[in-house]
């Protein structure tokens, strides 16, 4: 991690790339707000090589804005691993649980209702067992 938040053209849009001993107080930082907010940033590693190619999660603001107290997603990642996100991805969830569409739905996801489903570890005859799709695709 030292090495991608030192690099320049990652850190562009930073005040400054960091040494390492302001990437361990860094990484400091992250461990403690897990435990004093339960989340954080996690380390994103490569899944063929177990390479770190960078950190992504959710963070509590810690500054006074017009807009907090909020959580923030982030994501800080190598240069070479840049450009190489997701064709799509999906949610899954139970017709009955609204809140969550309604998130969907703001996040842009669209229902895909051909794809209904009854969850394989949900057990047969449970309520809950029906299961609905929902995606997002990178723009064409």
């Amino acid at each position: 991690m030292a090495r991608i938040n030192g690099s320049a053209e990652v850190m562009r849009h930073f005040p400054k790339p960091l040494s390492p001993e302001e990437n361990a107080q860094w990484i400091e930082s992250i461990e403690e707000r897990f435990e004093t907010d339960g989340f954080g940033f996690w380390a994103v590693v490569r899944r063929d090589t177990g390479e770190l190619i960078g950190a992504a999660g959710l963070a509590r603001i810690r500054y006074g804005a017009h807009f907090t107290p909020a959580v923030e997603v982030g994501w800080r990642l190598a240069r070479e691993a840049w450009g190489q996100g997701l064709d799509e991805i999906i949610a899954v969830t139970v017709p009955v649980n609204v809140p969550s569409q309604k998130v969907m739905e703001r996040l842009g996801m669209k229902r895909d209702w051909s794809a209904n489903f009854l969850h394989p570890k949900v057990p047969e005859g449970h309520p809950l067992r029906q299961h609905w799709l929902w995606r997002i695709q990178r723009p064409a």
